[in-house]
């Protein structure tokens, strides 16, 4: 019998646990997991749910950009930066600036290097509570993926994103289903995908709750990705239906919430 294996796994059954048992806890514990979450893009490269995010996001954005006039964008928790890059990449346009942010130094280390290799303007902000240090009114575009779970506080940040946000500004919001809650705890304890760290889902009335009480008006909202894992063939015909026959499923058992609000 391999000890180690078994002492690694009761280890993360734990860790699981706890994650799961917490009420509260700080932006610094978050970021000491991300920093400590090794190969995060390699893990991520072989999960077909992480890149819809943005492909499946951008879609629901899209409309609402001016893509041919400079913008400053913010991403919020970018943590490698991809999401960034993936939007420079479709709006081709030299003249936006990305703002990432984040609590994990490696994090954003690794998209300093990802977003500079792709020539992309870019800077970078460490924050280490959710007074963001960043001035009012700002942004033209917030990018905010799967990050509003990993607070503990998240109207405070949703307030806080509101107050950097120029006025007529739109912000792209993505967070996972509290359907998958209880996925997501097992999923790095069966080797699924890694640990998603201090994190608790935040449903869809406290997060429209949120945004009214910010003066934020969500103005599209759509779910994704009914099927997250299993033969690349049967998610990706599953993927095609969500638009078609299993489009009904997808607010109740899709993967993602994604809103689309502006200031």
């Amino acid at each position: 019998m391999n000890f180690n294996w078994l002492t690694n796994k009761f280890n993360d059954i734990k860790n699981e646990l706890r994650y799961l048992s917490l009420k509260n806890w700080r932006l610094e514990e978050v970021g000491r997991h991300w920093d400590q979450t090794t190969h995060y893009d390699d893990i991520n490269a072989k999960a077909y749910s992480y890149f819809r995010r943005f492909t499946d996001g951008y879609k629901l954005f899209g409309p609402f950009l001016k893509i041919d006039q400079p913008a400053r964008v913010l991403d919020i928790c970018s943590r490698t930066g991809n999401g960034s890059k993936y939007f420079f990449e479709q709006v081709k346009n030299t003249d936006w600036h990305f703002v990432c942010a984040d609590v994990s130094a490696r994090m954003l280390k690794i998209a300093d290097q990802i977003l500079t290799a792709s020539d992309i303007s870019h800077s970078l902000v460490k924050f280490e509570s959710l007074d963001l240090p960043l001035a009012d009114n700002q942004f033209d575009y917030i990018l905010f993926y799967e990050t509003l779970e990993h607070v503990a506080a998240p109207e405070k940040l949703i307030g806080e994103l509101g107050r950097v946000l120029k006025p007529g500004g739109y912000m792209l919001l993505t967070t996972p289903n509290v359907f998958w809650s209880l996925p997501h705890t097992l999923a790095p304890i069966l080797n699924l995908h890694h640990s998603e760290g201090p994190h608790h889902m935040v449903s869809q009335k406290r997060i429209r709750q949120a945004l009214q009480k910010n003066h934020l008006t969500v103005v599209a909202t759509d779910c994704n990705v009914i099927m997250p894992f299993g033969p690349k063939s049967l998610t990706a015909l599953i993927g095609r239906l969500e638009e078609k026959s299993l489009k009904f499923l997808k607010p109740y058992i899709g993967l993602r919430r994604m809103f689309v609000v502006k200031k």
